[in-house]
């Protein structure tokens, strides 16, 4: 295996940029694979995403729901995102995939075209993100790119957006009789709170 992106906060467009890039070729050693992941994530303790996107089954004779199950265990709060690609007429693989994503802590999506591939990819990037109060009670999480909350009452608020290998925070004052419009960069992770008259 060859690591060709390196582990750390992510790089959105990056990153698309660097899957764009990749062909796929020969056989499909999942579970030695997995079982080589560990030493990239060696050190993540906050959390990370790891996505496999295959077009079959292990063809290297290797069990990859126990591997995904033993890297899951040795990197904390791992999720392993999976996607199987153009399997419909190959349930062996879907069933071996799904199995790695939920011994992973992750999510398996299916893909049948380059479209829904690409969707699939892009769904895996979400970043997830919450937002604090002044008394640090979490009073609303979700992926950056929705609408997030409309109302916020005026004070101080502390927002968290979950990156690996650590978190962005930012804390942003809401002002009263003003709009504070609080914007989330989804490429870069980027936080900006502007008023708006």
């Amino acid at each position: 295996t060859r690591q060709v992106f390196p582990v750390e906060p992510l790089d959105r467009i990056q990153l698309e940029q660097q899957i764009a890039t990749v062909e796929s070729s020969g056989r499909t050693p999942l579970a030695f694979n997995l079982l080589e992941a560990r030493e990239d994530l060696r050190g993540i303790y906050g959390g990370a995403l790891l996505v496999v996107v295959s077009d079959g089954r292990d063809t290297c004779g290797g069990t990859p729901a126990a591997a995904a199950q033993e890297l899951a265990r040795s990197v904390p709060n791992l999720e392993i995102y999976v996607i199987g690609f153009d399997l419909a007429d190959d349930p062996q693989a879907r069933d071996e995939l799904m199995a790695m994503a939920d011994v992973g802590n992750g999510t398996y999506r299916a893909a049948s075209t380059g479209a829904e591939l690409l969707a699939a990819l892009q769904e895996s990037l979400q970043l997830s993100y919450s937002i604090y109060n002044e008394q640090g009670e979490e009073i609303y999480s979700g992926t950056v790119g929705d609408a997030g909350p409309d109302d916020l009452d005026v004070g101080e608020y502390r927002i968290v957006i979950r990156t690996t290998p650590n978190p962005i925070e930012r804390t942003v004052q809401v002002l009263p009789d003003q709009t504070t419009r609080i914007t989330i960069d989804p490429a870069t992770g980027a936080i900006n709170a502007v008023v708006v008259d």
